[in-house]
């Protein structure tokens, strides 16, 4: 029996809201514990949690963080000692616990909200997250102030909004990066992508506007962040097939946001449209992007591939005869500025989700 366990921000939110079946649901906790953390019951790490105060608590359950700023995970040990990790951790216990179970599980980077996966449609949001660990701080040139703003220019603002929007009318499950992408872009491929030559590559060496955000790492450094891109990778993998699993194929939606005016590293000449759909030669059927113009243009103006390409699918489900099906939905950011905006956007993926689920 291990001395010590991990928990990433992720478990901690999983084990935060079996709290709320205390004390009606003993035995569906006890199931939740065995099958996810053996050796360990529910009152060997909650009120632990509790008692250190690393356990936030929100009135809106949505939420993924339960940590406090700056922290991704905790380690607990049999003597009730409870670590907070910055992210400078390289325990054992870090790395066992994401081998814990069949080791295809959903890492400290991801997190998952209703992961009994109700219908096949994921929404995923890369980008949305603003969280930098404490121990990687140091590793960003820029002052406080500079970073906030850069945050503001580098993260997809209004996504998860709109994510939220989506969790209360449609069935669906939301995957969503808990680091910045400011700590390591997990949608940018882990070795050459085409962005290294802007400095936005797989590790961010300029900010949005073309000034130094940090040195190149060196190659170890390098070879962690691609560690840590691996395991946003798998975590995704195992997420997708969860969906094709139970439903027999899985629709992701991977919901960005974009400024109305582009950044130094864009290419000016290209339309900026209120929605953009980004399509994968091997995952977007035309069906798909048809359907996608039909719930959007009503209300938006849209674009297909422009400015942005692409749409994810993770790690070796890519290219692949899996049946995952991608598109990219990129919103213009003044769109999403008001309520009434994020709504219409919420109420057009829901419809596209319901659509594609009757015609298939």
């Amino acid at each position: 029996m291990p001395d010590s366990i991990y928990l990433s921000g992720h478990d901690v939110l999983r084990i935060a809201h079996h709290a709320h079946w205390i004390p009606i649901g003993r035995g569906i906790t006890r199931r939740f514990m065995a099958e996810n953390f053996p050796g360990w019951t529910f009152n060997d790490i909650y009120p632990r949690l509790v008692s250190a105060g690393v356990l936030l608590r929100h009135r809106d359950e949505f939420s993924p963080r339960h940590l406090p700023d700056g922290i991704i995970g905790v380690e607990i040990d049999r003597r009730g000692h409870v670590t907070a990790d910055d992210g400078s951790s390289r325990s054992e216990a870090r790395l066992a616990s994401w081998e814990r179970a069949d080791g295809d599980r959903v890492s400290e980077h991801v997190a998952v909200t209703r992961p009994h996966w109700p219908e096949p449609a994921i929404i995923h949001l890369p980008h949305a997250a603003t969280l930098i660990p404490v121990a990687e701080r140091p590793s960003i040139r820029l002052s406080d102030r500079a970073l906030t703003g850069e945050l503001r220019a580098s993260t997809d603002q209004g996504t998860a909004a709109v994510a939220r929007r989506l969790s209360r009318i449609a069935e669906v499950t939301v995957a969503s990066a808990t680091l910045s992408r400011l700590v390591f872009d997990p949608e940018r491929f882990a070795v050459d992508d085409p962005a290294e030559s802007t400095g936005r590559g797989l590790v961010y060496t300029r900010t949005a506007d073309g000034r130094r955000l940090r040195d190149e790492p060196d190659d170890a450094s390098r070879a962690w962040y691609r560690e840590q891109h691996h395991r946003y990778t798998r975590s995704m993998e195992h997420v997708v097939r969860q969906a094709i699993e139970r439903h027999g194929r899985a629709l992701i939606v991977d919901l960005h946001s974009y400024p109305a005016a582009p950044q130094v590293h864009e290419d000016p000449a290209l339309a900026r449209p209120e929605v953009c759909i980004g399509t994968d030669a091997n995952h977007t059927p035309s069906a798909l992007v048809d359907l996608a113009r039909s719930v959007f243009s009503p209300s938006v103006t849209t674009g297909v591939d422009t400015p942005y390409s692409g749409a994810y699918v993770p790690g070796s489900l890519h290219r692949s005869d899996a049946p995952v099906e991608s598109i990219m939905v990129e919103v213009r950011r003044d769109v999403l500025r008001s309520a009434a905006g994020r709504d219409r956007i919420a109420a057009a993926i829901a419809s596209l989700i319901a659509r594609r689920t009757i015609a298939d």
